[in-house]
């Protein structure tokens, strides 16, 4: 039988079959594989991954992060895949975090076609990072980066990660501010490709900027997003083209400029459907409020557009963490739990997704993608020697051969 459907696959012209398999999500493609050793090198090929991801790109899902546990022993990151175009907001599949860090929880720095960037580095001194692909349960740790403690002192840092469609590039640029040192930043870029960092700081010359140690980026239209503060004390997001690597700045509206803010984290940017929003936390006149901004027109300032303002506190929340494509707000509330909240229609729906911490709850739009699925995993031994990759690809194939 085994053999009368490998004769049967080699029938198939190349292009035929790629039209075939590129219409499939990933977990049935990553069966596929088992199919035959040709089946396997197509589907593992950069032809097939590009034309598989173009197929499937409009086909976005929610993740959603959160941890449980507040012991050693009992720590669990969760990773989820919501269907986020209907209203019953039901699991599409869960993944299993294979990675074990030194403080509670890995940062999650952004995703991009599929990879989620992920950092050990709360406490700021560990610099593992890791590019990770959970649909494939694949990996790759970074090496270490060139400015470090050991190398320039106490310093602190944040990072980006977005994707170069010029130099169809996947790329994390790291921002690092030296404590003894009132110039400008360092800062260091890694190119999947080339598989090291690579000194850019010529770029922020003049740069007068400063940015939340774990502020989150946002990835949009080939740049990325941070909130930041300028030399005069306003908040403005900074901003970085990926293909260019160049800085620039975006103004906010003046009462999110002129904001007087508690922490970094009270100001972030994120999206909204497809267009840039920011969030804010703050307090007017005593009372708390939770305002997001809209920009309608990219790049025109003009265009910043107040989506809501409303006393979180009182509603019970804490913290916003994103938006679904329909609209609805995702916040934290008190209890730490997930909670729906539709601006227009003023109602809240409670889901059953609980978390021991609150800033460890993530919400983004996820579209799976085969891609690592040709790359030979490798990493640095001295960062990865104490991460543990539970799973391959190969269990995969193995399991569906023995089916």
């Amino acid at each position: 039988m085994i053999a009368n459907r490998r004769k049967m696959s080699g029938h198939f012209p190349e292009d035929v079959l790629i039209s075939i398999l590129s219409r499939l999500p990933v977990a049935t493609v990553l069966r596929c594989t088992a199919v035959c050793k040709s089946w396997y090198a197509l589907i593992s090929s950069p032809l097939f991954i590009s034309a598989h991801f173009q197929f499937n790109s409009a086909k976005t899902h929610l993740l959603l992060r959160y941890c449980d546990g507040e012991r050693v022993v009992d720590k669990k990151e969760n990773y989820e895949l919501y269907f986020d175009d209907n209203d019953t907001f039901e699991v599409y599949r869960k993944f299993e975090f294979p990675f074990i860090g030194v403080n509670d929880y890995f940062r999650i720095v952004g995703s991009c076609n599929g990879l989620v960037c992920l950092t050990d580095d709360m406490g700021e001194y560990n610099l593992t990072t890791i590019l990770w692909n959970p649909s494939i349960r694949k990996s790759v740790v970074l090496p270490e980066p060139r400015v470090t403690f050991t190398s320039h002192g106490a310093c602190s840092h944040t990072h980006g990660f977005g994707f170069d469609p010029l130099s169809n590039e996947y790329k994390v640029v790291r921002i690092v501010n030296i404590w003894l040192n009132d110039g400008p930043p360092q800062v260091e870029l890694f190119e999947l490709g080339k598989g090291r960092w690579r000194d850019i700081s010529q770029a922020a010359s003049g740069f007068l900027y400063r940015v939340g140690a774990t502020a989150p980026a946002a990835f949009a239209r080939g740049i990325l997003h941070w909130a930041a503060m300028d030399e005069n004390f306003r908040n403005v997001i900074l901003s970085f083209d990926v293909s260019k690597e160049v800085f620039g700045e975006i103004s906010l509206p003046e009462s999110v400029a002129s904001a007087s803010l508690r922490y970094f984290t009270d100001l972030r940017v994120g999206m909204y459907k497809e267009e840039l929003a920011v969030f804010v936390h703050g307090t007017y006149s005593m009372n708390p409020y939770c305002c997001v901004w809209v920009m309608e027109e990219y790049g025109n300032v003009r265009s910043w557009t107040r989506l809501f303002s409303i006393n979180h506190l009182r509603l019970g929340f804490q913290l916003l963490v994103g938006f679904r494509q329909n609209g609805e707000a995702l916040f934290v509330d008190r209890d730490k739990c997930f909670a729906i909240f539709d601006p227009k229609a003023l109602v809240i729906e409670y889901l059953d997704i609980h978390g021991s911490y609150l800033h460890a709850f993530y919400a983004s739009t996820y579209t799976e993608s085969l891609v690592f699925m040709d790359k030979v995993e490798w990493s640095d031994t001295n960062t990865v020697r104490d991460l543990l990759l539970k799973h391959s690809i190969e269990d995969d194939a193995d399991q569906c051969t023995h089916s």
